[in-house]
């Protein structure tokens, strides 16, 4: 009776040991792995595979597996499933159009697809300022990184467009017209904070290419009345206590 109980208790424990092993599956790691190998894995054992959304990026190849869940080395149930999120590679903007823009507006639409810009000088005449050529052409889908070559009229130079904020209206206006640009409008604001008279915002961007001959908009703060900068067009050298005094 005493060996029988023994095998028994054995028995019973050997038997719960094994079901419980078998009670729950470690998730691999299949994280950069072709679709077809990551299945594979999962379903070798006993996981179901659900593919979801795909989204690019530039480190993961195109049909590799950019995320999954659960994650690598969680517990689950036999049968369970495991979601997986694929590559489509590298971002593949398109060149948009942006033939006869004025080069600051087309610089910066290139940038905010994410392409690199790198502006030439064109033999063929053009309007002062605006794209004559783009290489690659619009419409082109590249993987990036990626550069997008403009081409200027022909009779115009490229400048950088300066830094102007902070500068008194009078002497940003002068800076540009020694470089070659035109002032444009001005707008002024009665802003918070800043000295009056000085620039507080300009288009184009500093830092932008620019070909001479571009008009550039500046925005001014003064908490002055409007009508007194028509006299005054450079209004940067009236002191802060004669513009208490006018108004």
């Amino acid at each position: 009776m005493g060996a029988f109980a023994i095998g028994y208790l054995v028995s019973a424990l050997s038997f719960r040991v094994g079901a419980a092993a078998s009670s729950v599956v470690l998730v691999p790691d299949v994280r950069e792995m072709q679709v077809e190998d990551a299945e594979g894995a999962m379903t070798s054992l006993g996981l179901e595979v659900e593919v979801g959304d795909s989204f690019p990026n530039p480190n993961v190849p195109g049909g590799a597996v950019l995320a999954q869940t659960p994650l690598p080395g969680e517990e689950v149930s036999p049968g369970a499933a495991v979601r997986l999120i694929i590559s489509t590679g590298r971002p593949r903007p398109v060149v948009p159009d942006i033939d006869a823009m004025p080069i600051s507006l087309a610089t910066r639409a290139l940038e905010t697809a994410g392409f690199e810009v790198l502006v030439e000088q064109d033999s063929t005449p053009g309007d002062s300022g605006r794209v004559v050529g783009v290489d690659p052409p619009p419409g082109t889908s590249i993987p990036l990184p990626a550069t997008v070559r403009l081409r200027v009229g022909g009779g115009y130079e490229i400048v950088e467009m300066p830094t102007l904020i902070g500068m008194p209206e009078r002497t940003a206006r002068e800076m540009l017209t020694e470089i070659g640009l035109a002032p444009g409008g001005v707008a002024y604001e009665d802003g918070e904070f800043g000295q009056a008279g000085k620039v507080v915002g300009q288009v184009p961007e500093p830092g932008d290419s620019v070909a001479t001959g571009t008009s550039v908009d500046l925005r001014v703060n003064t908490p002055r009345p409007l009508d007194v900068f028509d006299g005054n067009p450079g209004g940067a050298d009236v002191p802060l206590i004669e513009q208490e005094t006018i108004q």
